[in-house]
């Protein structure tokens, strides 16, 4: 075995990972926290005073409303550096022809690569490729997903084999021929991977490989591997290793596995003086395993439970390892050479499953590269409601008590009455108010009269859109948000009555951007409504009722899609949100959230090397604290799995007792308290009560010390002078000039 230079073994260990700041009570309540959502317990001694359990109480509150999501509003500025970035329509995949491309080299994501590698005296050129479906992941709502829990949301889905990674030969390399003496080694996914061996079979698809991480370490140094801590005691002047495993001595040599963690002495470095000796150690929960096309990337328990970030979810993809292999047949298409690669298997199709939403990412393996949901284009601010409601008794001119379809907007001049079907107006108009009425004296069995409010605040008449016995698009007018004027949502009317009865389809024509695949003309809204006795009568066939197909959101170019009875708000393609469609319709209308154009998904790819810088339209959103949050100590049997607050002294608290290394019940003649009368105490332990947890203990000589220590805990931000740097303090009263450290 080749000796490498000591000098080298010392650079390797140049990349020490830093230490952990200690944690103190200034730092309270975030040590309690795990990803922004409590992970502790307030627990109150099971014999304590009222007066413990009113501040266990107060403790507990303000700790629950500390839990919080950010939550994006939307609207938000995203650059992307080194990475691929694209803003997609609703309902679309991001790889789709004109958005994001489908195959990233290192020319689109920076950290992929592109080198050459040595393999038996021999050079190669390889590339990194990441690898997107066409058909997938796809930007959802819940009306293009049939997933009524997304409501409004916007999610990013994924379908099977929609994200593949591939290590690409760019030539032909006969790989089946790796040794353990002359293994081919690559950075796959970022890890080093020495591949010593294959299968004997055309084409190939099997290959066994050192796969845990490389430490390159001297005498006395210690590594954290599987949890556990690896330190180098000695090394062989034949190459075997002595080495402790969280303090239990091992000899190896070779490969060997001890305590959960396989060790492969991959190199060696003897000398005479012990400490110049060090070794190159491949060491993880196996260090060496042979994989196969089809099996998984990393088994654990060879069950995909559909989450990415379990490597039971990814699966091998290897082919043709025997030089080049034409005809080569796997999921790289593009490559005629040996294929090495990962494809994920996870389907992430409804609420069920989480899907990503703006800000979120699934990640491939080792974090290598990342699929990103990283934004909304239009801000939860920039919306106009739009209403439809049928309202009678209305004075239109010379004629009273009619019947309308009433269009309301919440934005001043949020509407706009168009000048070409409407005889009546010579110019556009803008409005937030328009009143459609039946009339019978126009052409052919009538039609509907259109009136708005003027800029005078009066109903004013524009026209009448007339009768058609086959329906047709009479645009009649459009949303006009602000200044900004929205061509895209059209509000057209197709009256269609015979004799007096029938209906009139009233639809949001959705045209979309001109970039964008919604111009093919997708995600109409279409409402019906009744027509009898020559007047509007209700919105569907019958009033104060909702019914299925008394409003309709196109799926497609030609299926209709019945919304009518749906009791959740939905988010149509266009971006456009339909308000709880059964409530509204059970009161004859229809409510609109119109976005002030259309909304798009800003979506990425990024590797290793790529940055994002977002503009952050974010807030942070309290998650309401639904599980038990208080305990009695008679409740908690240990190890409970979390950190606690303990409140009540070592004489009404077992856990007190516990963290204060007494014996329960200690009392205040003891002597033995680290407070004395007239004194409360808050103090932060750490793995006293439970190894890797925290405890905090509030106490006082009596209940109400106690209670002014739970106080000052309970208003944290007003005492962090006081608090900061200190492990324990006394508490004599709720203000900083009775807070004292504790030396």
């Amino acid at each position: 075995m080749k000796i490498k230079l000591l000098s080298a073994i010392l650079t390797a260990l140049m990349a020490i990972s830093p230490l952990v700041a200690a944690v103190d009570l200034g730092d309270y309540p975030s040590f309690l926290m795990k990803d922004h959502s409590l992970d502790a317990y307030v627990v109150v001694g099971s014999a304590a005073a009222p007066g413990d359990v009113v501040g266990a109480v107060d403790l507990a509150a303000r700790l629950a409303g500390e839990s919080y999501e950010e939550v994006s509003t939307g609207g938000a500025t995203v650059t992307v550096t080194g990475g691929k970035s694209e803003d997609v329509p609703l309902g679309y995949p991001i790889g789709a022809s004109g958005y994001l491309d489908t195959t990233f080299t290192d020319d689109d994501l920076a950290g992929l690569q592109d080198s050459e590698v040595t393999f038996q005296s021999d050079s190669y050129n390889f590339h990194d490729e990441i690898v997107l479906a066409s058909t997938s992941p796809t930007i959802a709502t819940s009306l293009n997903a049939s997933e009524d829990d997304y409501k409004t949301g916007i999610y990013m889905e994924v379908a099977t084999s929609a994200l593949s990674y591939y290590y690409v030969f760019d030539e032909a390399i006969n790989v089946s021929t790796a040794t353990t003496a002359q293994p081919l080694t690559i950075e796959f996914l970022g890890k080093t991977m020495k591949i010593t061996g294959t299968d004997t079979t055309t084409p190939h698809t099997k290959f066994t490989a050192y796969v845990g991480d490389t430490y390159s370490m001297n005498i006395g140094d210690s590594v954290t591997v599987e949890g556990k801590t690896v330190t180098l005691e000695n090394v062989g002047s034949t190459g075997s290793i002595r080495l402790t495993i969280d303090g239990t001595l091992y000899t190896v040599s070779g490969t060997e596995t001890h305590d959960g963690v396989e060790i492969t002495v991959d190199d060696y470095f003897y000398a005479d003086a012990l400490a110049e000796r060090g070794a190159t150690l491949i060491m993880g929960k196996q260090s060496s395993e042979t994989y196969s096309d089809g099996v998984a990337y990393k088994k654990v328990d060879g069950i995909c439970n559909d989450d990415p970030t379990d490597t039971d979810c990814w699966e091998w993809v290897i082919n043709g390892l025997n030089a080049n292999a034409a005809g080569d047949t796997g999921d790289d298409a593009s490559n005629t050479y040996p294929t090495i690669g990962v494809k994920s298997i996870f389907v992430i199709n409804d609420d069920t499953d989480n899907p990503v939403t703006a800000g979120g990412c699934y990640k491939y393996p080792n974090d290598y590269a990342e699929v990103c949901f990283d934004a909304v284009t239009v801000s939860d601010d920039d919306y106009e409601i739009v209403t439809f409601k049928y309202q009678d008794g209305v004075t239109l001119g010379a004629a009273t008590d009619q019947k309308t379809v009433y269009i309301t907007s919440s934005v001043e001049d949020g509407l706009q009455v168009e000048a070409d079907n409407l005889f009546k107006v010579t110019s556009d108009t803008r409005t937030n108010r328009i009143w459609l009425v039946w009339n019978q004296t126009g052409d052919v069995d009538g039609g509907v009269s259109v009136w708005y409010r003027n800029s005078a605040g009066a109903k004013t008449y524009a026209g009448t859109i007339q009768n058609n016995t086959v329906a047709t698009n009479n645009v009649t007018a459009r949303v006009y948000y602000g200044d900004t004027k929205s061509d895209n949502v059209e509000i057209d009317l197709d009256p269609v009555v015979a004799s007096g009865a029938g209906y009139v389809n009233i639809t949001l024509d959705i045209l979309g951007k001109a970039s964008s695949d919604l111009a093919t003309g997708q995600d109409d809204i279409k409402m019906y409504w009744e027509v009898a006795s020559s007047v509007f009568s209700n919105l569907g066939t019958t009033a104060s009722t909702e019914e299925a197909d008394e409003l309709q959101v196109k799926k497609g170019t030609t299926s209709w899609n019945n919304v009518g009875t749906k009791d959740e708000d939905h988010r149509s393609l266009y971006g456009i949100v339909i308000m709880n469609p059964k409530s509204n319709g059970a009161s004859d209308e229809c409510e609109f959230k119109v976005p002030k154009e259309q909304v798009f998904a800003t979506v990425s790819v990024k590797s290793t090397g790529t940055t994002t810088t977002s503009g952050g339209d974010t807030v942070k959103k309290v998650v309401p604290v639904t599980n038990a949050v208080a305990k009695l100590d008679s409740e908690v049997s240990l190890p409970v799995g979390k950190h606690l607050v303990l409140v009540g002294g070592p004489a009404v608290n077992r856990l007190t007792a516990t963290a204060l290394g007494l014996t329960y019940p200690t009392y205040g003649g003891s002597g033995l308290l680290p407070f004395a009368e007239g004194e409360g105490y808050i103090a932060l332990v750490d793995g006293v009560v439970e190894t890797g947890k925290y405890a905090v203990v509030v106490a006082g000589w009596e209940a109400a010390d106690t209670r002014d220590a739970t106080s000052v805990l309970q208003q944290y931000d007003s005492f962090l002078e006081q608090l900061n740097g200190n492990m324990a303090v006394k508490v004599t009263g709720v203000s900083a000039s009775e807070i004292t450290a504790v030396v």
